[in-house]
């Protein structure tokens, strides 16, 4: 096969460990979910792996994952091979074997004669020598172990600073499970403690049907949802759904709340609107109060069922009187723009280029200036510097060759080249305070409207 350039995953978990090099758990939880997808694939064709472990996957540089070494996978339906009689040796010599024999006490070398597979990460049915049970599912157990390394920085049934043989470690695997992550880890992630567990299980029965099932775990984890292995129905997707849409949730939570908050208010008035003689008062105020909390619930309903539309609607025949920060919140989540462009100060009057590529704005600061922005990016790519106070309005002209400000305070007009940013001609209104402006179509001339007067210049002569 091609060579496969990179490096096997247990050398990524010692950087996880160390936090070297930007991995992390969650990093490192992406590369088992990459694992279970190709063993998926693996499976789906009935193709058993039999020795997954750390250093049987291989990661690139960018990401890429590749399952090693299928030297004792196995299809399933098919008869094992025997193992050698007693006294005879086999006549295939393997890297495998080599390295074996260099080390014949590594607890982490694949051993494949009555066993097959690596003591460490092998399920109890290949421990006992059960070739015939050994099926996905023993795949499952192995990425499993993998997992639980990850976790806890130990191979399971190997303390941390011990080198036990891999007889032992079969004897310790045939016993009974690994110390449990808890007792290794202070507060370890209980969703992936359970996940674990369910992988790793004693009895191929209760452990995950297939890699596809871990596989989802692992991926409801990585993206806040319901694990399955840790909790189930409506309660845990509740809760799930929360972690996931904070903001949303807090929504509901407060047209919950004001939805009873004003049948409660209500009920109030009511009662004591018929204990005194302005029951015709309270009754105006509850029926005002009502509408009020009603139009508050719809609309965070209707944005709750993405009905931007019929939010607005509820919103905009709110009494004006009592809107408070709940209006302007759900108000603001019903915002339709398909762009919000942040500006220093606050804006004067503005228009966008008749290109469609950039904005200008007034500013009423104390600074003089005007400021264009990048429809696009929404970052400032101008300012407009020459006016002596606030700038109340700045248009561009219908042929973009031109944009007129005009000062709030010192009523000058300026005319500047939208390419340069310079100023190309000053005039004035004579001190008259100017309401707007206005162009031709063909943008040879403009129009300053003022209190009791309209003054009109050409742009091309000035």
């Amino acid at each position: 096969m091609r060579l496969v350039r990179g490096e096997d995953l247990s050398k990524v978990f010692a950087k996880v460990k160390s936090g070297s090099e930007g991995w992390t758990q969650v990093r490192a939880l992406g590369v088992l979910a990459k694992v279970c997808e190709a063993v998926a694939h693996a499976h789906a064709r009935g193709v058993v792996h039999r020795d997954l472990k750390p250093a049987n996957v291989m990661v690139g540089r960018h990401g890429e994952v590749q399952v090693m070494d299928w030297g004792l996978a196995r299809v399933q339906g098919t008869v094992p091979p025997a193992s050698p009689k007693h006294g005879q040796r086999s006549q295939v010599d393997t890297l495998r074997r080599a390295e074996r024999d260099a080390t014949p006490n590594s607890p982490l070398l694949t051993h494949a004669d009555s066993i097959v597979g690596t003591p460490a990460y092998m399920s109890p049915e290949q421990a006992r020598g059960e070739h015939a049970a050994v099926d996905a599912r023993s795949d499952v157990y192995a990425i499993g172990a993998m997992l639980y390394e990850l976790l806890t920085g130990c191979t399971p049934f190997v303390p941390a600073g011990t080198d036990p043989a891999p007889g032992l470690i079969v004897m310790r695997l045939l016993e009974g499970p690994p110390a449990s992550i808890s007792s290794l880890v202070a507060r370890p992630p209980v969703e992936l403690v359970a996940i674990t567990e369910r992988a790793m299980a004693r009895d191929a029965a209760d452990r995950y049907p297939d890699v596809r099932a871990l596989e989802s775990d692992l991926s409801a984890f990585l993206e806040r949802r319901v694990v399955a292995a840790y909790a189930t129905g409506a309660w845990a997707e509740a809760k799930t759904w929360v972690r996931r849409n904070p903001g949303l949730s807090a929504a509901v939570l407060a047209a919950t709340v004001i939805f009873f908050a004003g049948l409660v208010t209500s009920l109030y008035f009511q009662h004591r609107s018929s204990e005194n003689a302005r029951r015709a008062v309270a009754e105006k105020t509850v029926a005002v109060r009502n509408s009020y909390f009603a139009s508050i619930s719809s609309a965070a309903l209707a944005l709750d069922a993405g009905d931007t539309a019929l939010a607005r609607r509820a919103l905009d025949s709110a009494p004006v009187a009592l809107r408070g920060w709940e209006w302007g919140y759900l108000n603001a989540r019903s915002d339709t723009s398909i762009r919000t462009i942040h500006v220093a100060r606050a804006a004067g009057e503005g228009s966008l280029s008749p290109d469609g590529t950039r904005i200008v704005t007034g500013c009423l600061g104390d600074d003089g200036t005007a400021h264009v922005y990048s429809l696009d990016s929404g970052e400032e790519v101008q300012r407009l510097v020459g006016h002596s106070g606030p700038v109340g309005i700045a248009k561009f002209s219908p042929d973009n060759s031109r944009i007129v400000t005009v000062g709030a305070s010192d009523h000058e007009i300026v005319v500047w080249n939208p390419t340069t940013g310079l100023p190309m001609l000053r005039l004035t209104a004579a001190d008259e305070d100017v309401d707007r402006i206005a162009f031709s179509p063909d943008a040879s001339q403009f129009a300053a409207f003022c209190n009791d007067s309209v003054h009109v210049w050409e742009l091309k002569s000035g």
